[in-house]
């Protein structure tokens, strides 16, 4: 029952009554019914929490079968239980209202664009799921307008700053081959720790990894991510498996590799080392030399060659040339 529904009861009431009781009685009975009122909104709140937990669990099975990693699914998991906490609300009677006040708060508090967008898409998608299945009456993301995020060229390390950062590593044979190899076959930080020494196939230059959804592919390296790969191993006394092992434990973690590219950027003086930059400079190249955007997606992983385009930094000198040499 909503809030207007109630003061219409009320004012229902008093008139039906009041020629026969008194106002005292008269109030009285209003207490009695507000009361009723405010035990039946917890009684309901406390249904709508184990609904809530419910369908957030439902919604997280889906779309683990669907093949997202663990790391997503905990991503949408706490995104969607802060608003429904924040908001105060059930999934049931989230409105659009909701999700712009939510939203704007979250930008509010200093989060960036792209980071409150990626919260948006959680929303969406999880309330879409919901009214696809047929849990909720309605959509209240139908309406809910996308979060305009500034456009920020993110440029692939030149060949200044490659040198830059294998001179830093020094004598850390590991380090340097992380680089070169990261450089080479443009693999997810994730897909790089999970490897094992015996999946580098030397002779034919590759090896398979496993990426999101545990999707397998084959990757290439380079004479020079082969050669670091192979004095790296050469420096190893272990027998444990994995190719890169961490300090003091058999394999090395994702924040571990955060922490040495961390050491290596105030090492070399190169600014933000991280990850994706690697995957980014991979995919420049290739375009560079006239790989088609297709299989430069086949070697990052993608399966929609929109997000490929997002690596891929064109400068305006290889457009010409390409111009150029088409025009010709």
């Amino acid at each position: 029952m909503t809030v207007q529904e109630r003061k219409t009861l009320e004012e229902v009431l008093q008139r039906k009554l009041e020629d026969d009781v008194t106002v005292r009685q008269m109030k009285t009975i209003l207490n009695a019914l507000q009361d009723s009122f405010a035990e039946m909104d917890t009684m309901a709140q406390a249904a709508d929490d184990g609904r809530s937990d419910d369908l957030l669990q439902a919604f997280i099975q889906a779309k683990r079968v669907t093949g997202l990693s663990e790391k997503t699914l905990a991503k949408y998991a706490r995104t969607l239980k802060r608003i429904l906490a924040d908001e105060k609300v059930s999934p049931a009677h989230v409105t659009v209202e909701h999700l712009r006040h939510w939203l704007a708060k979250e930008l509010g508090r200093g989060l960036s664009e792209k980071t409150v967008s990626g919260d948006r898409d959680t929303l969406c998608s999880f309330f879409g799921w919901l009214h696809r299945e047929g849990l909720i009456p309605r959509n209240p993301c139908a309406n809910l307008e996308p979060i305009k995020v500034p456009k920020v060229i993110r440029r692939p390390f030149d060949s200044v700053e490659i040198e830059l950062m294998k001179e830093a590593c020094g004598s850390n044979a590991r380090n340097k081959a992380i680089i070169c190899f990261m450089l080479a076959s443009g693999v997810r930080i994730s897909e790089l720790i999970q490897l094992n020494r015996d999946d580098i196939d030397f002779q034919n230059k590759e090896c398979i990894v496993f990426g999101k959804g545990a999707k397998e592919r084959t990757v290439y390296l380079d004479d020079v991510a082969i050669s670091m790969l192979q004095r790296y191993l050469d420096t190893r006394k272990d027998t444990k498996p994995a190719l890169f092992p961490g300090r003091g434990s058999d394999r090395m973690t994702d924040n571990g590799v955060r922490a040495m590219m961390k050491r290596l950027e105030a090492a070399s003086g190169v600014e933000n080392i991280h990850p994706h930059r690697f995957r980014r400079t991979m995919a420049t190249a290739m375009s560079k030399k006239g790989m088609p955007v297709d299989e430069i997606a086949i070697l990052l992983g993608h399966e929609d060659v929109r997000t490929t385009m997002k690596y891929i930094c064109k400068d305006k000198n290889t457009v010409k040339r390409h111009y150029q040499a088409l025009a010709a």
